[in-house]
């Protein structure tokens, strides 16, 4: 017999709820249905994924999140309650699987104040009930109160040496323009090689999610998946997936 090293996979499809704000030791349950990226050939560079030799592979138990830690404007924790099950299992693990989520706003705070007397003349009208400060807290919790939605994996071929530039496909859905969106790249092969440099902006006219992408010519073949969070006009954060699928120069794809 062989001593054989588990090799880690990547889990897609999951987002982080709402109710995760800041930091937390959790667990909490998590949104959205968890895949696994395609199975590749036996020898193929691709972290993350199973080998297809294996057979197919499903998971088992509820999709949990916990100590969750913030980089930035960025919440990222372990994915949990997961298992394995297939033939080939037992030469994978889900250890070290992450979901991450942007942080939208800060927390609110409560300052308190030294009571102060004033001796003030009793106004003609009344003063309005909701000041504007009140209004905007509401609608800064709102937005960090919303929903995530997460769209399916979309798969993008791409040669070394290319350049392309890829507008997002969300219906009628615009993005704010104020909220800058985030991209988490999940690296392939070596990471002191070249990997795909992967920009993310919104269109100041239409409102559009644009998503350019260079392929450097030393780019090892291989999977690499782009995670990017960007939230939308009506303050929902929504989490799209992409995964370039990089191919040597000249291969048949």
């Amino acid at each position: 017999t062989a001593d054989i090293t588990q090799k880690a996979l990547d889990i897609l499809g999951l987002s982080v709820p709402g109710s995760v704000t800041g930091p937390t030791a959790g667990p909490v349950g998590l949104n959205g249905t968890p895949a696994l990226k395609p199975a590749v050939t036996a020898g193929m560079i691709a972290p993350g994924a199973s080998y297809d030799v294996d057979g197919p592979l499903t998971f088992t138990g509820t999709a949990q999140g916990s100590n969750f830690t913030a980089s930035g404007q960025t919440l990222t924790g372990a994915v949990t309650g997961l298992g394995l099950n297939g033939t080939g299992a037992g030469n994978y693990t889900l250890t070290g699987a992450a979901v991450s989520v942007a942080v939208t706003s800060p927390p609110s705070t409560t300052t308190t104040r030294p009571a102060t007397t004033t001796t003030r003349v009793a106004p003609t009208t009344s003063a309005p009930t909701t000041s504007p400060q009140i209004i905007r807290q509401q609608q800064e919790q709102a937005k960090t109160e919303a929903t995530v939605t997460v769209t399916e994996p979309t798969q993008e071929r791409i040669q070394p040496g290319e350049t392309r530039q890829i507008v997002v496909d969300t219906g009628d859905v615009t993005f704010d323009v104020e909220e800058t969106p985030a991209v988490f790249l999940s690296e392939a092969g070596d990471t002191t090689t070249a990997q795909p440099q992967i920009t993310v902006t919104i269109n100041a006219e239409t409102g559009e999610l644009v998503v350019d992408v260079v392929v450097p010519r030393d780019t090892p073949a291989g999977i690499y998946t782009a995670t990017i969070t960007a939230v939308d006009s009506r303050g929902q954060t929504r989490t799209l997936v992409y995964l370039f699928l990089v191919g040597a120069r000249g291969q048949h794809q």
